[in-house]
């Protein structure tokens, strides 16, 4: 609202926060990803994807979550205007009322308690849902990321990837901390030729080139693994994280949803998630393979890379990264 909606053109709008959430509830299947419905996600773009079958309690949470946002959005006319917003309150005109109403319609639903975990007692699968909304102090998806990162044991594998290498700085205090007590510690990123802004024109065009910095940065402090995906013709746009415990090969958790662990999907962007849990051999076989599959066209990162022609920063390559550290 106010100047930012008024002066900033179309593309750029979406820095201030977007809805970020991809989800979809057919029946009581749930289908959740980070990808758009968009010809490049569909064709070379790589994300990922979790379809949950005959998952009535998820699909019944989801449903309510999506129906109180839709609630809470200006409906799209048949001639491209917007209505009236349902539930009567205008964010432009009472911004006060609009978040004290969100927050007792959607957040009540977010952060409602699921079915009791004695209700399946021989289930070896869990799925908890997670929601975000960083502007209305909905911090939910925050403070498990943050539990999951700060129960890592010494020994075990975290796996993260995200397209944007931008970590806000709750989880990488988090994460050094995990890297001081022994955890392995990687993150598979976009190169920046598979960074969703290479090659654009003005401006955005710096972007990929600023990314870099701040991978370079994140790469010395946490003296961490980096690998970068790399595929002609491909960008990546994956993210989530794995964790494999100690002496083990396989996943027992995976995250996948829409945030990027970044500074806007904890302070700018509605975000949602599903974190999975499972004892299952197969199901961690099946995530395990996955994980492989997306490093397939990815190469390890050393102190090197990041002296190459395309990456050297420039005033307009710092200027990009200075604004993208708390916008994008």
């Amino acid at each position: 609202r106010g100047l930012a909606r008024k002066l900033l053109p179309p593309r750029y709008k979406e820095v201030v926060g977007v809805h970020h959430v991809k989800a979809f509830v057919f029946d009581d299947d749930v289908l959740i990803t980070g990808a758009n419905l968009s010809h490049d996600y569909f064709t070379a773009r790589q994300d990922r994807y979790l379809h949950l079958r005959n998952a009535k309690p998820v699909a019944d949470h989801m449903a309510k979550l999506l129906d109180a946002v839709m609630d809470l959005s200006y409906p799209l006319q048949a001639d491209g205007s917007l209505g009236n917003i349902p539930c009567g309150i205008d964010p432009h005109q009472q911004p006060k009322e609009f978040k004290n109403h969100f927050n007792d319609t959607v957040g009540a639903i977010a952060t409602a308690q699921g079915p009791a975990l004695e209700h399946a007692p021989d289930a070896d699968t869990y799925v908890i849902p997670t929601f975000q909304m960083g502007q209305f102090d909905l911090r939910q998806d925050e403070e498990y990321t943050k539990a999951v990162i700060s129960m890592a044991e010494p020994g075990s594998q975290l796996r993260l990837a995200s397209a944007y290498l931008n970590l806000a700085k709750s989880y990488e205090l988090c994460m050094a901390k995990a890297v001081q007590n022994g955890v392995d510690l990687s993150f598979l990123t976009a190169s920046p030729q598979a960074n969703g802004f290479f090659g654009a024109k003005g401006p955005a065009g710096y972007i990929p080139r600023a990314y870099s910095i701040l991978e370079e940065r994140l790469y010395q402090r946490l003296k961490c693994h980096i690998w970068e995906y790399s595929r002609p013709g491909w960008q990546f746009h994956g993210k989530g994280l794995w964790y494999i415990p100690p002496n083990q090969r396989t996943p027992v958790l995976t995250s996948i949803g829409s945030p990027n662990f970044g500074y806007r999907s904890i302070r700018r962007d509605m975000e949602c998630q599903l974190y999975l849990f499972t004892r299952n051999s197969n199901l961690r076989k099946t995530l395990h393979e996955e994980m492989e599959h997306l490093h397939q066209h990815a190469k390890a990162i050393d102190p090197t890379d990041f002296q190459h022609e395309g990456r050297r920063s420039g005033p307009m390559a710092r200027a990009a990264m200075n604004l993208i550290r708390h916008y994008l």
